[in-house]
């Protein structure tokens, strides 16, 4: 280039020009949205104010010229450095998730990280001590928030790879052992550096299905680094808040994961979770036939001492009744007597009454005055009572003691007292 090129104003540009060209070149470039590095950990600083961790990731280079250090600076922020499931140390050997970015005020390139996690044994090793103690702290293993699964689970979410052995197995172990039941996949990823992510979506999703009773989180075979998804914090505290029961069957037989331990109840394998959940509809009916017998044994047994016991009160009622019969036979025997002394005693009582009412009339009798020698003046049929009732020459009848005498007056004297 010559000066006067290099003096021509277009094509000249100003340092926050040359800045911006270059971060939106990264910015734009898919490739660096989203990259997995792994590399030594070196000036690592966590700043206690923020919270945000500076590091940086470097990787020794051998070449023609020798050897040589080459290094990417880091900055993972604070909401992020709370998922750490370490605490990473200078000389760890770590795998990076997160994306490429140019930070304009230094114009460097840098990496935004957004999870860390630890490769080399050592720094594996303390990382998942860590996450066990402040597991154990929280209660995310303890036994008292274990629920149990349901007794007939007819729909249960599958959360899995729906192209992985795993589901084929809980499924052929439905099968066999409860038909009736019903199956919903929910895929995910079950194993890289996404899984957990996936997983965690999968069962918001499973949460969502209507009628569902349990939830499977199950995987196929595959070496202890398969498995490491599996013991991802945000993941392990998903399963047990989850508001459904869950079943997990993602370990080996010789190895289990955090998310095992959180899950309500585990089995070493897909199978043997999936046997663990479902019952045995053989034995079900098996039970449920004998339960039938026996309820009919004690349905018979129960009658049998009822019959008894009516039987027995039928006899004591029986009993009852002919006491308070003869009891009543009795009062009856003794209140006609007590009736009859009284209506003897009412009846004499009136005898002796009645005869001195007769001996009354008797003695008011006019009859008997008659008997006595008196007769009786009668005119018209009316007893004549004075002198002034009559007059000479009037017909009257003279009553006596055994008959009558028809008489004429003829001449009246009265007598003045």
């Amino acid at each position: 280039m010559t000066d006067r090129e290099l003096q021509a104003p277009s094509q000249v540009m100003t340092v926050s020009e040359l800045v911006g060209l270059i971060k939106q070149a990264i910015d734009e470039n898919p490739q660096f949205r989203r990259v997995v590095v792994e590399g030594e950990l070196t000036e690592f600083k966590m700043h206690q104010a923020s919270g945000h961790a500076y590091f940086s990731l470097a990787e020794k280079t051998f070449d023609r010229t020798g050897g040589r250090l080459v290094r990417i600076p880091c900055v993972m922020f604070q909401s992020w450095t709370q998922y750490m499931t370490f605490v990473p140390q200078v000389g760890d050997q770590v795998r990076l998730i997160g994306q490429v970015g140019f930070y304009a005020d230094r114009g460097q390139v840098q990496l935004y990280a957004t999870r860390l996690f630890p490769v080399g044994a050592g720094a594996a090793q303390r990382a998942r001590r860590a996450l066990e103690e402040r597991l154990l702290r929280d209660g995310v293993f303890s036994p008292e928030r274990k629920r149990p699964m349901p007794e007939l689970p007819l729909l249960v979410a599958v959360v899995t790879s729906p192209t992985g052995a795993a589901v084929h197995d809980v499924e052929n172990v439905m099968k066999k052992r409860f038909p009736q039941a019903s199956l919903t996949v929910v895929p995910c990823l079950v194993q890289g550096v996404d899984a957990p992510d996936s997983i965690i979506r999968a069962l918001h999703r499973a949460y969502l299905l209507p009628g569902v009773q349990a939830v499977m989180i199950v995987r196929g075979g595959g070496s202890r680094d398969d498995l490491n998804p599996f013991d991802d914090e945000r993941l392990v505290r998903e399963v047990a808040r989850s508001p459904i029961p869950v079943m997990s069957g993602v370990g080996h037989d010789v190895d289990s994961t955090f998310c095992d331990r959180a899950a309500d109840q585990f089995a070493p394998t897909p199978s043997a979770a999936a046997e663990r959940l479902f019952p045995d509809a053989r034995e079900l009916e098996n039970q449920l036939s004998a339960a039938g017998s026996h309820l009919k044994s004690l349905v018979r047994a129960r009658l049998g001492k009822q019959g008894d016991r009516l039987s027995e009160l039928a006899k004591r009622c029986a009993d009852a009744a002919s006491v308070r019969l003869r009891n009543s036979a009795l009062w009856l025997d003794d209140l006609s007597d007590r009736l009859s002394s009284a209506a003897l005693g009412r009846v004499r009582h009136a005898a002796l009454k009645l005869q001195g009412i007769s001996s009354t009339i008797e003695a008011l009798s006019p009859q008997l005055v008659l008997s006595r020698g008196y007769s009786v003046c009668l005119k018209g049929g009316v007893p004549v009572r004075s002198v002034g009732d009559l007059t000479p020459g009037d017909g009257v009848t003279l009553q006596l003691s055994d008959g009558q005498a028809q008489m004429r007056c003829q001449s009246l004297t009265e007598y003045i007292c």
